[in-house]
């Protein structure tokens, strides 16, 4: 989920990146607030695809740690 950014700048990121997971959108920050309770950035929330949340890490992370991270929720 990307807080506070226009698309046009998550869609860069993305593109920049090559990530091919999938990006949500919170453009006022309500949803991470409300919903996911989150206090602080970066903050990410892994979820399967079932909808359940298998983890959550506050702070930034590699590259090889987020997908490590992907590829052990795909193993539930």
């Amino acid at each position: 989920m990307d807080v506070e950014e226009s698309a046009e700048t998550v869609k860069k990121y993305v593109s920049d990146g090559g990530y091919d997971w999938k990006f949500l959108l919170d453009t006022n920050g309500e949803v991470f607030v409300k919903m996911y309770r989150g206090n602080g950035y970066p903050t990410s929330v892994f979820i399967d695809t079932e909808g359940v949340i298998r983890g959550i890490r506050v702070g930034g992370m590699s590259r090889a740690i987020l997908e490590n991270r992907l590829n052990l929720i795909k193993t539930w």
